[in-house]
Parts: structure tokens; sequence; C-alpha cells
């Protein structure tokens, strides 16, 4: 299995088609940094699927490794055409750095990166500094390094994976700031402003903990956060401001304590940010549980969260992987529309397993089809949905070629 792994990770992408696969990510270490191959093997785990579990469902983005050095004393080249966005992830070390060779296969990728680029930044190289003197790498001495050194050695690679993880979404979600001052910053700097993250509970028990998220990320990360206690103006409209706050690119994030469904405006956020399709993360901290579930927040990801051994780094994998497999999952099913010539509408994909709320966003479908990710339903959840309303057909990408 781990031949086979490694055979895949080293071979090289191809285009079908012509159509453009969404995400590329290639990971980069020079063959005598021995712990490149982990950083690898945990990047290819969270990206495309766990290795320890090859049979299960993960993210799916194709990862693939360069780390051997040819004739010419450089890696195999990477053809930056094949994707809508490429990302290069390079543990840099004191090789690296001393290698002329080196630097002359990165100086010609990032040459093709920019010419790729044009006025929008799609393909984007990720340094790492393995230690500070990697920051002397004159090539790519303006770009903004990833500094691994830094990072506690406890959480080390969760941080690093946090890190990239959030960088990609804010890539391919091509975020737009709500703010004009925002705006402008990220136009000034021409780079996608950072992932917001709704962090929704109630004061009674969920607080505590959404304040130590809210204060985690603040000071160990480069994700900003919605809290509404402090990120609403008094004398403001706290439900305009709630539905202003509440996109497509914000990450919902519920605290799920005992009390959280007994506020009213905490039902009115889930709801709006289910009517947005917005990523929704659930974290459980029940003690004793409540008197009535809320329907509208399942159908989503729910983590439980245990104080006594998780940490906040926890829930922001959870919350960044998961925002990611949203997105990426929604481009990957395009992707194969197109490659299968289908007519797209724009409702035709969901984000997620489609319930009885779905039909509030797939009115008026040209082609009668919509799209889920894989896995598929099982036939009674199936049933339930086709007595409520048989108009349309809910498929996964696995039915595709069936259709055609």
């Amino acid at each position: 299995m781990v031949k086979l792994y490694y055979t895949i990770c080293m071979k090289s992408p191809s285009n079908t088609n012509g159509t453009k696969t969404p995400v590329i990510i290639y990971v980069l270490w020079h063959k005598d940094y021995a712990e490149g191959q982990i950083y690898a093997k945990e990047i290819y785990s969270t990206f495309t699927r766990d290795i320890s579990a090859p049979l299960s469902r993960g993210i799916g983005i194709p990862v693939y490794f360069r780390f051997e050095e040819y004739e010419d004393g450089k890696p195999k080249d990477i053809d930056v055409e094949l994707a809508q966005h490429t990302i290069v992830i390079i543990f840099i070390n004191a090789k690296i750095v001393k290698s002329d060779k080196w630097k002359e296969y990165i100086n010609n990728l990032k040459e093709k990166m920019d010419r790729a680029n044009n006025t929008k930044k799609t393909h984007i190289i990720y340094p790492i500094a393995i230690k500070k003197h990697a920051l002397n790498l004159d090539i790519l001495n303006c770009q903004n390094f990833i500094r691994f050194y830094e990072f506690p050695e406890s959480t080390k690679i969760k941080r690093l994976i946090n890190c990239i993880t959030h960088e990609l979404c804010r890539l391919i979600y091509n975020i737009e700031p709500l703010y004009n001052e925002v705006k402008q910053q990220a136009i000034n700097s021409k780079s996608n402003p950072p992932l917001k993250i709704f962090i929704s509970h109630v004061k009674q028990d969920g607080e505590d903990l959404a304040l130590n998220i809210r204060n985690y990320i603040n000071q160990n990360t480069s994700l900003k956060t919605f809290f509404d206690a402090n990120d609403i103006a008094i004398g403001h409209d706290f439900e305009k401001i709630i539905n202003e706050n509440i996109t497509t690119d914000i990450v919902f994030l519920v605290i799920h304590s005992d009390k959280y469904t007994s506020s009213e405006w905490c039902k009115t956020e889930v709801i709006t940010a289910k009517r947005k399709n917005s990523p929704i993360i659930v974290i459980n901290i029940f003690k004793n549980g409540e008197d009535r579930s809320f329907p509208y927040m399942a159908n989503v990801r729910n983590f439980r969260f245990n104080t006594s051994y998780d940490d906040i780094e926890d829930i922001i994998f959870v919350t960044l992987k998961e925002t990611l497999k949203i997105k990426y999952q929604k481009m990957y099913i395009e992707y194969l529309l197109k490659r299968f010539n289908m007519e797209i509408d724009n409702n035709t994909v969901l984000y997620y397993p489609p319930e009885i709320l779905s039909f509030l966003f797939i009115k008026n479908l040209n082609n009668g089809y919509v799209i889920y990710p894989d896995p598929p339903l099982g036939l009674n959840e199936l049933k339930i949905i086709y007595e409520f309303d048989n108009t349309y057909k809910f498929i996964t990408p696995s039915f595709l070629p069936l259709i055609k």
C-alpha cells in the first residue's frame, strides 16, 4: 500500500478534454530532508485521503510529490496549466537555499505562475521556512513564508496543516471583504482577505468556549471572527447585521450547548446560514442534553468537544477542513459537469446531501438533476425526499456517466 501511495504521488497529472481540474497541490522538499516525507504524508492524508484508511472519503484534492532530483539536478517539472489553481508547497531548508539548481527550478516555476496568473492570482507558492535562515532564499524574499520554526513542537504539524488549509480556503473561495476599508486593504495587498468564522453561541453555557476560540484565533492565526457581543455596535439592528454577516463566504461555527436551541436568535442564525448555503460546523459540548433538538442543525459536520483532552487547534482543524471540503467538492462536481457537457444551473449543485430544506434552493431547474457530494444517500432517506417532491432526481458524481 505504501509503495502504491508513493507511486501515485510521484506521477504527473494529465488534462482531460481541455477541462482544467479545480485544484492540484504539489509538495516539494530536498531529498536529504528526512522530515519532508513525514510532512508530505500528512498533507496528502489531509487533502486527498487518509492513507491509513484508504477506503475513507477525504477531501479529494490531488496531491503530488517532488523530491527526487534528476540528471539535471532538479525535481520533475510542474505544469501550471492543468488546474484552475496550482498550489506548490515547498519545505525550504539549508540544502535548497545553497543549491543553484533548486533556486533555478523555483525561479522558473515562479515565472511560469506569474505568466499564468495575469491579473488574478490563481497559482501560488507556499514557502515553508524550516529554520530562520530559509528566509534568505532571495528568489522568494518578497513572499510571506510560513515560519515553521516558530510553531510549538506539541502542535507543529497541526498548526502547519491549519495554516495551509486556511490559505487554500482564502484562495478558492475568492472571498469578498465585507467592509470598504478591508476591501481597499485587500486591493492594495493583492491578496485574498482572511476566512471569517461566525461563532454562534448562547451566553448561559457557551460563552466561555466561544471566547476561548475567538481569543485563540485572534492571537495565533490570520483568521478573522465575528462575535456578536463585540461586533454589533450599540443601537444597530441586530437581525440586519446578522443577515449581512452570514454569507456563503462565512464559516458558521455553532457552539452547541444545552441552552443553545432555547435562544430564538441562535435558531435564526442557523436558519440564515442554511438558507445562504454557508459552511456549517457544529461543536457539541452537551452536559445534560436538551429538551428538543433543532431540525435545521442536522445534515452538517458535527464534532464532539471534550475539554479534558481536546484543544482549540482541534476545533480550528475540523472547521477549516470541513470548509475546504465543502467548497472543493462543489468545484469538483461543476468540473465533472463540464467534462460531461451537462447543462449547469446556478442551483444544480448542493454543498450538502439533500434534505427537505433543499427544495428552497432548487426551484425551476432546467435539467431536472440535482448533484450532491458522494456518498449517495440510503434508499430510506431518498424515499422521504421523493414523497415530498419527485420533480427532481438527486444523484452524486458517481452516477453522472449513467445519465449520458
